[in-house]
């Protein structure tokens, strides 16, 4: 058991990054939903969001 333990540290910086990444894609995606239902509610936030970038 102690034998493997560079190797147990890999899989654990393995699946850091595994679950980094999914958090990364979830909150990316709930963002990505936010924005379209924001645009479906607006319309034009292309423009909104062009000034929005232009005030930031």
């Amino acid at each position: 058991m102690y034998t493997s333990k560079p190797l147990s540290g890999q899989k654990g910086m393995a699946l850091a990054l595994t679950l980094l990444f999914l958090l990364i894609l979830v909150m990316g995606g709930s963002l990505f939903v936010i924005a379209s239902q924001t645009e479906i509610k607006h319309g034009s936030s292309y423009t909104r969001r062009m000034e929005a970038l232009s005030v930031a």
